[in-house]
């Protein structure tokens, strides 16, 4: 079976420069995650190949498995759309979709995956990071394409049931790229409001999805108090916005839904709709590239900070609470990010990545690295009418 000319399948991975060659700029890259392109619904792949044909948005997937030209077989499938009258206002040539295996990027990068998945997906990204750097933003690469200052970076899920329409995604992306040179308070990064239920099941209520990654101000974890490791409420956080229930089909009414419905009701008082937050995702973020592609934050916890907090970690996960910690102990903790933590996990990797760029790029936490600056930083926010 010929490899589509759109796909770059890169199970052998090139690290040699080659002289400069003449490069198409492009306005944006989406970015994604995934264990097989099996995974990718009929949905997905739709906006895979609108941002890429209509809008010359470059692709960029790591696969875990179907590297090969059987798991390419679905991408051509899809990529040939562009012949046909599926996809209007087409480009004569789509962006391409460059895939790369996961086993090879972790090979190059000397990178050893942990088996607890947070902390996989952790150095998956900062690997994807790293990755992009190296074929879009290194004038001696060997790709004819490069992305520029103003350009944005698409972190998507791609195993969802739901995604939001191509012109709305890139709406949002012409704006950051408009108030780039013009704003520099502008906001960096734009999470979708992630919808709790399916495309089909469009019409019931909505909920909020993806709290793990969210952080509303001043410092209100959005996870409930049973889902977390720190069981109680923390210091600065809301109580009217922590959710009850997060698990099964039932419902509290103080909860995922009445959360969707307080970010839609505040952005009615923003300008620009969109509400500031310190953390979020939902599902699908656009970036600044140059903010995501900083060598200042990671999506990985460091190692060192890992083994200064492990003993205190040890004490709160034998009880769950940090009423027993000493005053000096209770600072130290909520201070760090592991006040982010859920039961049996490690904070997530956005969540890590944030606070982060918080606190060495945005410049929004005070010295003591805990408090916020006031007012509250726009850099990261929530778009409540961009659902996945």
């Amino acid at each position: 079976i010929p490899i589509h000319p759109q796909i770059r399948l890169t199970t052998n991975i090139r690290t040699d420069s080659q002289p400069p060659i003449d490069k198409t700029k492009v306005p944006a890259i989406l970015v994604g995650l995934i264990k097989k392109l099996s995974h990718i619904n009929r949905q997905g792949w739709d906006l895979l190949c609108k941002l890429s044909c209509r809008h010359n948005v470059l692709v960029h997937l790591i696969v875990a498995e179907e590297t090969k030209l059987g798991g390419a077989t679905s991408v051509m499938e899809i990529i040939n759309w562009n012949s046909s009258n599926s996809i209007k206002g087409a480009n004569e040539v789509c962006a391409p979709v460059w895939i790369d295996g996961q086993s090879e990027l972790v090979e190059l990068y000397n990178t050893t995956l942990s088996s607890q998945r947070v902390k996989r997906l952790a150095l998956l990204r900062d690997a994807q990071r790293r990755r992009i750097q190296q074929l879009f933003f290194t004038n001696a690469s060997f790709v004819p394409w490069y992305l520029g200052d103003d350009a944005s970076v698409i972190q998507v899920d791609l195993d969802m049931e739901g995604f939001p329409m191509d012109v709305a995604i890139m709406d949002r992306v012409k704006s950051q790229a408009s108030q780039f040179f013009s704003d520099e308070n502008s906001p960096h990064i734009i999470c979708a409001a992630g919808n709790n239920f399916a495309a089909s099941q469009r019409g019931h209520r909505m909920a909020y999805y993806d709290l793990f990654a969210t952080i509303l101000y001043p410092n209100t974890f959005a996870v409930s108090i049973k889902n977390r490791l720190v069981r109680e409420v923390l210091p600065d956080e809301d109580t009217n916005r922590i959710p009850k229930d997060i698990r099964g089909k039932k419902r509290s009414t103080s909860d995922i839904y009445s959360l969707m419905e307080f970010l839609k009701n505040a952005s009615l008082s923003e300008e620009d709709r969109l509400v500031p937050v310190r953390s979020c995702f939902g599902g699908l973020a656009i970036y600044k590239a140059k903010t995501w592609l900083t060598p200042l934050c990671n999506y990985t916890i460091p190692s060192s900070v890992a083994w200064k907090y492990r003993y205190l970690l040890e004490e709160i996960q034998r009880r769950h609470k940090i009423s027993s910690l000493s005053d000096q102990e209770k600072e130290r903790f909520l201070k760090s990010i592991f006040r982010y933590s859920a039961f049996g996990e490690s904070p997530c990797e956005h969540v890590v990545f944030h606070e982060c760029l918080h606190r060495v790029v945005f410049d929004t936490l005070s010295d003591d690295g805990g408090t916020l600056k006031a007012p509250f930083s726009r850099s990261i926010v929530v778009d409540a009418h961009l659902h996945t």
